[in-house]
């Protein structure tokens, strides 16, 4: 009976996307990942989603980094309902849905400890199906891919519009972004736009130099063109909100990081025309 049970609740929810993805368009999914750790991909996607929220867009932010799910935490947010619960089909992701800051919602992540087997592609494809039918509910579904190529990014890229690469002024934190690239580039042949932001900077020509070099090495050996979408510069206010659970925009932290991340709202919404997606 209990079996019975599981195979009818999967079948509902799989039912349920069905209609979900025949009543609009898909929203805009954009992908944000690092090279490597404590680059602030985390920190940069939560307050970016927030300064997204209050230039009108209708945000859901997602965290699917399974080595450090601090999403839930830095909103001041309980876990509940994750991701895992929905790639297991014992929620839909609306029952994850969480308000978050600025109006935002948020599908809490979960760890995955070393000794797990990690998520089956098929329960990945959960997810991402669900995302892609919250059209009628957000202009922009933000996904915290977390950093490295891990499985969840690789998963999401061939149904992302565009990725947002996550970098230090560090060497190897610039060549492990360059490692994430060359690793998904030789993983799919799907391509979508790949722009780069330089976090922690301190003059203001840094982050120019940095972007043209990671773009020239994706060009000459990758084939592949990184745009520059901004920087982020080194604030001691970055490190607070970090320290304390407290979204930098939320806390309405004054200085040039939080104008930093306006700067990056604004130029998203200027530039949102979607490029053709391969069919989920």
């Amino acid at each position: 009976m209990r079996d019975q049970a599981t195979e009818l609740r999967n079948l509902v929810f799989q039912a349920t996307r069905t209609r979900a993805a025949t009543l609009g368009p898909s929203p805009r999914i954009l992908l944000v990942a690092g090279g490597k750790g404590g680059v602030g991909a985390t920190t940069i996607s939560v307050n970016l989603g927030i300064a997204l929220s209050d230039l009108g867009q209708r945000v859901v932010l997602i965290d699917a980094d399974l080595r450090s799910s601090d999403v839930a935490t830095l909103c001041g947010l309980s876990e509940g309902v994750t991701i895992a619960d929905v790639m297991k089909s014992q929620k839909n992701i609306h029952e994850a849905l969480q308000p978050g800051p600025a109006g935002m919602l948020i599908v809490p992540g979960c760890w995955a400890s070393s000794q797990q087997a990690g998520f089956t592609e098929q329960e990945q494809s959960r997810l991402i199906s669900q995302c892609l039918a919250l059209g009628r509910h957000a202009d922009i579904v933000l996904v915290d891919a977390g950093c490295g190529a891990s499985e969840m990014l690789r998963h999401f890229w061939p149904h992302a519009d565009e990725a947002i690469l996550i970098t230090t002024t560090e060497p190897v934190s610039v060549m492990d972004a360059y490692a994430t690239v060359k690793a998904i580039a030789n993983s799919t042949d799907h391509k979508i736009r790949i722009r780069s932001v330089v976090n922690k900077t301190v003059t203001s020509a840094e982050h120019q130099d940095i972007h043209r070099r990671l773009d020239h090495s994706c060009q000459r050996f990758l084939g592949v063109h990184l745009e520059q979408l901004g920087h982020v510069p080194t604030d001691g206010s970055l490190q607070d909100s970090n320290r304390f659970g407290d979204p930098l925009e939320h806390s309405q932290i004054p200085g040039a990081v939080s104008r930093a991340v306006e700067q990056l709202a604004t130029q998203l919404i200027r530039t949102a025309a979607k490029p053709s997606r391969a069919a989920a």
